[in-house]
């Protein structure tokens, strides 16, 4: 009896340092599971924090590209030329060379032209009212040199142009004539359009005033002075040719 009941207090003690033993088990499991909790949080924080955070950013800019108007160009030029106060007029035709130098919007040009003219008129009034036929006076040619100045819409160029000018003078009378070549200026101004990557068009009105051509006693017997007065008004359009120059990229 003594011995069953021995017996019966071992196995009890036994049963409880076993689940004494489980309980302390499970106590360590979950310590360790929340101590690995804990750093798992941490690292996760820190590698959040390493991470660097989106920048937000505006629109990209709009890009395109500008026509560029530097560079040298040949072209070809024709119009119509009238003598000033008066009706009577001719044609003008011939070559233009020149070279522009775009800065930001700003286009500086320095230009050449030599043209061929049938340009004449004819008068009875003043010195030439004697005359049987009329005093008359004829450009054969003209060249001027002048600078321009414009502003670029991108394919869009008006301008404005000065300079000198040069040019053949005709006059003759009953008793004569007398030929020379007379210097003076030029004055107007124009639109161009680059019609693609080289070829631009053009249309522009120059005044040119020549000096005073005195045909003398060639035209008309002394003491009569004959002085030819020449000042045109051109209108001419023109072409030309470009040599190539990179295009501008311009950002907005």
């Amino acid at each position: 009896m003594v011995s069953e009941r021995s017996d019966d207090d071992n196995a009890e003690r036994r049963v409880g340092i076993r689940q004494m033993g489980i309980l302390e088990m499970n106590s360590k499991l979950i310590g360790a599971g929340a101590i690995a909790l804990i750093l798992l949080s941490t690292a996760l924080g820190a590698l959040a924090a390493d991470v660097s955070r989106p920048v937000y950013k505006g629109p990209r800019p709009f890009e395109y590209y500008r026509y560029n108007w530097t560079g040298f160009y040949l072209g070809a030029n024709g119009g119509f030329g009238a003598i000033n106060n008066t009706n009577a007029g001719g044609f003008i035709w011939g070559g233009t060379v020149g070279y522009n130098q775009q800065i930001g919007n700003l286009v500086f040009g320095l230009e050449g032209d030599y043209d061929w003219s049938n340009i004449r008129a004819t008068t009875t009034v003043g010195a030439c009212a004697g005359s049987a036929t009329g005093c008359q006076i004829t450009n054969n040619w003209i060249t001027t040199v002048r600078g321009r100045l414009g502003y670029a819409f991108d394919r869009y160029l008006p301008y404005v142009t000065g300079g000198l000018a040069y040019g053949n003078i005709k006059a003759a009378a009953d008793f004569g004539s007398d030929v020379g070549n007379r210097s003076g200026y030029a004055l107007g101004g124009g639109v161009e359009y680059a019609i693609g990557s080289h070829w631009t068009a053009k249309i522009e009105y120059l005044f040119v005033n020549l000096s005073d051509h005195n045909c003398g006693p060639l035209c008309a017997p002394p003491p009569v002075p004959l002085a030819a007065d020449f000042k045109q008004n051109f209108i001419r359009m023109g072409i030309n040719y470009k040599f190539d120059a990179p295009a501008l990229l311009s950002r907005y």
